[in-house]
Order: C-alpha cells, then sequence, then structure tokens
C-alpha cells in the first residue's frame, strides 16, 4: 500500500525508498523511533531523518509536547542546524507549536 500525505509525497520523491524501508521492517514509525538515513538518489541533500510518532489513535497534545521535545534533542545531538520537516496533519496539526518547540533551528515545513 503506498504512503499517504505529505509522506507519500517524499517517498515519490525517493523513487520508493521510505516504503521499501518500512517493508523490509527498517523503520516501524514507533514512538520516538530514529532513523537516520543517506539515499543514493540524485537530490541536493542526501540525508534524511524518520522519526516515529506511533499511534494516531493514542495521539494527544501533550504526547505531541513531549515528542517535539524527544526530536529537538535528537537533531541537537546531531549537530543539524537547517531542516525541512513534513509533519502529518493528523499529528502535528498546530504548526505554530512547531515552530516553538523548535525555534534554535532554521526549518522549512512543508504541509
Amino acid at each position: 500500500m503506498p504512503l499517504q500525505s505529505p509522506l507519500g509525497d517524499v517517498d515519490w520523491w525517493l523513487k520508493g525508498e521510505l516504503t521499501r524501508l518500512f517493508v523490509n521492517q527498517k523503520f516501524n514509525a514507533d514512538e520516538a523511533e530514529t532513523l537516520f538515513f543517506t539515499t543514493s538518489r540524485y537530490c541536493k541533500n542526501k540525508n534524511f531523518l524518520l522519526f516515529g510518532t506511533g499511534s494516531v489513535v493514542e495521539f494527544s497534545s501533550v504526547k505531541g509536547e513531549h515528542l517535539l521535545e524527544i526530536l529537538k534533542n535528537q537533531l541537537s545531538s546531531l549537530n543539524v542546524r537547517n531542516f525541512l520537516l513534513v509533519p502529518s496533519n493528523k499529528i502535528f496539526p498546530n504548526i505554530p507549536s512547531i515552530k516553538k518547540h523548535l525555534a534554535s533551528f532554521s526549518i522549512d515545513l512543508c504541509v
């Protein structure tokens, strides 16, 4: 089954590379699960970080705040300063909250 929403667009752009990560169970999108990978595809940035948010059914604003803090810490530990974030509107509907939590980074949001 193809990936949906903005993540599906990124997967299409990467010619199914994200789908293969899910199918091969290298990434399950479990809560706070992180996978840093490089792609051989022709694109300006070959480095990608997938960050799992867990079940949408169990999602709450408190959980979202907690996950944003974890993401912030992981990005800092990788010395990331700028990045493109492709959030799911079901998971992170409040864009100002994302920008507030990740204010120390230069972020482009793809929604």
